[in-house]
């Protein structure tokens, strides 16, 4: 064989290997670490399995792109640190996540799987009216670690010795229902779902301030490539467009009516 034939077939094997490894890759997923927090109907614990909307969409989405991945791969953490894990390890996944402008560059995102309003919730008995972020200031406030209550609260300019900052959503209702803390942050339905997990009237609660309306989306590290990001957000946009989304929403919709 010449030199010439040598200096042409040699990059002609390199780009050939290049191809295949890239299209066996866009065809397949990684083996991912999913994380979740309880967020009724989005993601609860029923007989010690891991359910609702957003867990089945995902588990929906994994089988429409061929992964082997199921519920059963899907773990219930603490959210500051499953957050702060989905930073630095490659091949995970956090869910359900509110996009901000913070949060943007710090993830890849798949979504949105819903939209959701948080806001500041108070006690009905409280009489709080607040009518700026002035007012906030007042208050002693339960947040939840690295949640994006804190990050709104912070967007605008109340101080963290305000935030009374615990790791669950359970423990911010029992300190507001026991006037431990004047407000806290959350959806009205959330906030009203622990109440009720708890025995406690969630009646008594109310929102008093809207933080921001925001897309609720997947989570994923971000150096993920750009090739598996659009082959789940294809598989999410085929979900809802046959209707899959939409049929998860009646099926968990007990569990708000609880």
């Amino acid at each position: 064989m010449t030199n010439s034939k040598r200096k042409f077939i040699l990059p002609v094997l390199i780009l050939s290997v290049f191809f295949i490894t890239a299209s066996a890759f866009a065809d397949g997923l990684p083996t991912f670490q999913i994380m979740t927090e309880k967020w009724t109907p989005w993601q609860v614990v029923e007989n010690g399995e891991v359910k609702g909307v957003a867990v089945d969409l995902l588990a929906a989405m994994l089988q429409k792109c061929g992964s082997g991945q199921t519920q059963k791969d899907m773990k219930m953490m603490p959210w500051a640190r499953s957050y702060k894990y989905v930073q630095e390890k490659e091949n995970t996944i956090l869910f359900s996540m509110t996009r901000t402008e913070e949060r943007e560059n710090l993830f890849k995102w798949v979504g949105p799987i819903f939209q959701s309003t948080f806001y500041l919730m108070a006690r009905k008995d409280g009489n709080i009216k607040i009518s700026s972020a002035a007012d906030i200031k007042k208050y002693k406030i339960g947040t939840i670690i690295d949640d994006v209550g804190e990050m709104l609260l912070k967007r605008l300019g109340v101080p963290a010795d305000k935030w009374e900052r615990v790791s669950k959503n359970e423990v911010n209702v029992q300190k507001l229902n026991a006037k431990r803390v004047d407000l806290v942050t959350g959806t009205e339905k959330g906030v009203k779902n622990n109440a009720k997990t708890l025995g406690i009237d969630p009646d008594q609660f109310e929102p008093v301030f809207t933080l921001q309306t925001s897309d609720i989306s997947y989570a994923l590290y971000k150096g993920t490539p750009d090739a598996v990001i659009n082959q789940l957000q294809k598989a999410l946009d085929d979900l809802r467009a046959d209707g899959t989304v939409d049929n998860l929403k009646n099926k968990y919709e007990h569990l708000i009516k609880k």
